[in-house]
């Protein structure tokens, strides 16, 4: 693998945690509202 593929995927990866992030708090939102931050 070239440092670019790995880099590249690397960003691909964090972009999922982010997406996978926002689900979860959306998702909480929408349990709890009571707990806006």
């Amino acid at each position: 693998m070239t440092q670019a593929n790995i880099q590249r995927y690397n960003i691909r990866d964090l972009v999922n945690m982010e997406l996978q992030s926002s689900a979860i708090y959306f998702i909480n939102l929408k349990t709890f509202p009571s707990k806006l931050p």
